[in-house]
């Protein structure tokens, strides 16, 4: 069997997908945890491209998630556009998570919660529409890499900004209702982000 190792900050962040299909798929890894004041002095430089995270399977980098991807071109250019729509508020939490200044997290939130989730909001639900009238999943009907992706984008979470979008709500139940998704929320560290 191969070695995994998973290389991040000590936070949930763009690592807790990767940890979560691990968790999924019953795959052991190590979980290495750069932990506070050693990115700079000690592991950037050793990271390909010099950012994490990152992923080796025996010393080379993981591509795909196997399995948990799509079973065609036609639903894998589907997870990969509910991915990009779900990066969009990642990038966006990025800018609240690396200020300091309690003034500008303030708008970066406010822009955050009515300007750019719900925008994403209907979005997604016009995606999950498309497959079976929204009420089964984006594609196919079975947990694949994109419902990961779509229940950690914590943005869509903000004092309930989802309720109002009926169908992602209802999604999001059923993806967190999942045995192995509920089993690993519930034994993750826990972390600040």
């Amino acid at each position: 069997m191969p070695k995994y190792k998973l290389v991040y900050f000590n936070s949930k962040g763009r690592a807790e997908v990767t940890r979560l299909l691990f968790h999924l798929g019953g795959y052991d890894y190590e979980d290495f945890r750069i932990r506070d004041g050693q990115w700079n002095t000690k592991y950037k430089l050793e990271m390909p491209c010099k950012q994490v995270p990152v992923l080796f399977i025996d010393g080379q980098l993981l591509t795909h998630y196997q399995s948990l991807y799509g079973q065609t071109n036609l639903q894998c250019a589907r997870i990969d556009a509910v991915m990009d729509v779900c990066n969009d508020l990642r990038y966006s939490l990025g800018k609240w998570f690396s200020t300091e200044d309690p003034e500008e997290q303030e708008s970066c939130v406010r822009v955050l919660k009515h300007e750019e989730a719900p925008t994403v909001c209907i979005n997604l639900e016009t995606l999950l529409g498309q497959n079976n009238g929204g009420d089964g999943y984006f594609v196919g009907d079975t947990i694949c890499l994109y419902f990961v992706i779509f229940n950690l984008s914590e943005p869509l979470y903000i004092d309930d900004i989802l309720g109002k979008y009926p169908k992602l709500s209802a999604l999001f139940d059923r993806v967190a209702s999942n045995e192995k998704v509920s089993e690993w929320v519930k034994k993750r560290p826990v972390t600040k982000y």
